[in-house]
């Protein structure tokens, strides 16, 4: 684990700087996005919108970094606690400019949790499940509101927020958004997990034996970008 407070300035800047990029676009890859690193790069230095890919997958690749600012800015400023609310800002953020832009790409239900079990409603059932989701998701809260977290724990964290899907898109992007935020609160350099690494993250997921090696590598990842 590599704290923050041991790089200077210029190098959280540089290192927030470069993250935003690879970050994004390792969040927009593992939730299936077409798009390349350096079209990622190019995107989101020019903002435009053109037909290097999809709009919608350009709209939401601008909508995360939008995001990860937002998270930056309320990591470094501010001591505030993850909650419900702010879960929803982040889906909200990510997907708002696609949703008014291309909604015929985008689920209606942004920034608010599923409401029905997609499961079960390819079966014709609908079974609700929202009250169930808030209940996860504050449960899992209760576990780190009162205590210091370890990049373990933020992994770990990480893992279960995303095995309770509260959003019907987007749960990848907003757990590895909330892992950001957690390192950052926490003083610990916030791990790049790039997109050839997914194999060793699904791995670290699934077994807990293999979780120290992966976060090692990937803050070295995060390293070499100062």
């Amino acid at each position: 684990m590599q704290e923050l407070e041991q790089l200077s300035l210029k190098e959280r800047e540089k290192l927030f700087t470069y993250l935003r990029i690879y970050v994004t676009h390792t969040s927009s890859s593992l939730d299936g996005a077409t798009i390349t690193l350096a079209q990622t790069k190019e995107l989101l230095t020019t903002k435009c919108v053109n037909n290097m890919s999809a709009k919608h997958e350009q709209l939401i690749i601008l909508g995360f970094a939008k995001a990860y600012d937002l998270i930056i800015k309320r990591a470094v400023k501010t001591k505030l606690p993850l909650d419900a609310k702010f879960l929803k800002l982040i889906h909200n953020t990510i997907y708002q400019e696609a949703l008014n832009k291309t909604p015929d790409m985008i689920s209606n239900h942004i920034g608010e949790f599923k409401v029905l079990d997609e499961n079960m409603l390819d079966l014709g059932v609908e079974v609700p499940v929202s009250e169930m989701i808030h209940e996860d998701i504050n449960d899992l809260f209760k576990k780190t509101s009162c205590s210091t977290m370890s990049l373990v724990n933020i992994f770990k964290f990480h893992v279960e927020l995303k095995e309770i899907k509260p959003f019907t898109c987007g749960n990848i992007q907003v757990a590895m958004l909330v892992m950001l935020y957690q390192s950052i609160q926490n003083n610990i350099v916030p791990i790049l997990i790039t997109p050839d690494k997914y194999r060793a993250y699904l791995k670290a997921v699934e077994n807990n034996k293999t979780i120290y090696v992966f976060l090692d590598e990937c803050t070295k990842n995060s390293m070499k970008l100062i």
